[in-house]
């Protein structure tokens, strides 16, 4: 019989990958603003450009509301030279997001209603922050969504993170891929060399396939050697709000059919209710857990961490506001009943920056500590 192998991921995890971390999402969805192309075309009766243009035009003047210093912090991006453009600070859009969430949960507004309408006529209501919100969903989303190419260094460390993965399932060793990210770089790329049928995966919950018209429900096989574990959701997913089934597309993203301004076939459920919502949960620090689909994901992810021979960290910086995952650290590690070899507890970052937290967490000298990001992981034996 195989190891139990848990490998934990968190933003720093995709970034080697071409998937911006989460200090470069503002800068990137302001640049885009600027282009005039944040709100892509989506398939299938999407907003006309005129109408998603205006979109982009109110998340700005928004942004531009709620933090006025930072039209002139985009202002001064745009006419620094390159290399001084990484010394300007932008705010976490975590930061604005939870300002957002804040204000919803409390059922107040950031600024008075007719002051906002007067810098912009045709605005919404200031009162209207679900539609705001729902902008900072969208704009989020293409700034995360894949990709059609990769550099040759991004695609060489894909391709080796996952031959690493593949080894472990090829080895029969179960194995939990936990992750806090929303892309699905990584798993398609899991599906493409190593599994050929994603219900042999199991996802933490029972699904339907997106690309199926039976509508069957698929629930997780206790056969499989893989765990795909979205503590936060993901961009191939979308969510009935009747029946609470999940589906998941493994051949790519769909979170673009819950932006959709038609219902049809193609983001609609077969209880018959539609439009399919998506299902992330954003970087906010107001964000609660209470989904039942992402509560037994969590649910899967401390017992693969719990019961796991070896756990690798990837990408995550144990920030302090992060309670959630931390809870589901310690939870894990105190109730698994094993105290893990060093070199079995690893934990993969660039710089030493995270390195105290962790002496925190496991205790000094309980594990190793990689400061080379994933390519020193990648090189060292370790994998």
């Amino acid at each position: 019989m195989g190891k139990k192998i848990a490998i934990f991921m968190g933003a720093g995890a995709s970034k080697p990958f071409g998937i911006p971390l989460t200090r470069e999402i503002l800068p990137v969805i302001l640049d885009s603003i600027a282009q005039g192309n944040l709100f892509a075309e989506n398939p299938h009766s999407d907003f006309p450009p005129a109408v998603r243009r205006e979109m982009e035009e109110d998340l700005l003047y928004f942004l531009y509301s709620l933090m006025p210093g930072l039209q002139n912090r985009w202002q001064e991006y745009e006419n620094a030279a390159a290399e001084k453009k990484k010394e300007i600070q932008f705010p976490l859009i975590t930061e604005i997001l939870s300002l957002v969430d804040h204000l919803n949960v409390n059922n107040n507004v950031p600024f008075p209603v007719k002051d906002f309408r007067v810098q912009r006529e045709n605005s919404y209501s200031a009162k209207d922050l679900n539609y705001y919100r729902r902008l900072l969903d969208r704009a989020i989303y293409e700034t995360l969504k894949d990709q059609p190419y990769y550099t040759a260094e991004e695609k060489s460390k894909l391709d080796r993170f996952v031959g690493f993965v593949t080894q472990q399932i090829s080895a029969a060793n179960k194995t939990a891929l936990i992750t806090t990210n929303y892309d699905t770089k990584v798993e398609m790329e899991i599906y493409r060399q190593n599994i050929k049928d994603p219900r042999n995966v199991d996802f933490g919950f029972s699904w339907r396939h997106a690309e199926e018209d039976t509508g069957e429900v698929i629930y997780p096989t206790k056969e499989t050697y893989l765990q795909i574990l979205k503590l936060h959701g993901s961009l191939n997913w979308l969510k009935c709000d009747l029946c609470d089934h999940v589906y998941i597309n493994p051949s790519g993203n769909i979170i673009h059919q819950s932006f959709r301004n038609e219902t049809d076939t193609l983001n609609s459920c077969h209880c018959g209710n539609g439009p399919l919502k998506s299902l992330i949960v954003a970087p906010s620090f107001e964000r609660d857990v209470r989904d039942s689909n992402l509560l037994h994901i969590w649910k899967s992810a401390l017992e693969a961490i719990r019961n796991a021979d070896r756990l690798i960290i990837i990408g995550y910086s144990l920030p302090p506001e992060d309670i959630a995952i931390k809870s589901l650290l310690v939870r894990a590690k105190n109730s698994s009943g094993k105290t893990l070899p060093k070199n079995d507890v690893i934990v993969v970052q660039h710089g030493e920056s995270a390195k105290a937290q962790y002496e925190l967490l496991f205790g000094k000298d309980r594990f190793t500590y990689l400061s080379g990001g994933l390519e020193q992981f990648l090189s060292s034996g370790l994998s």
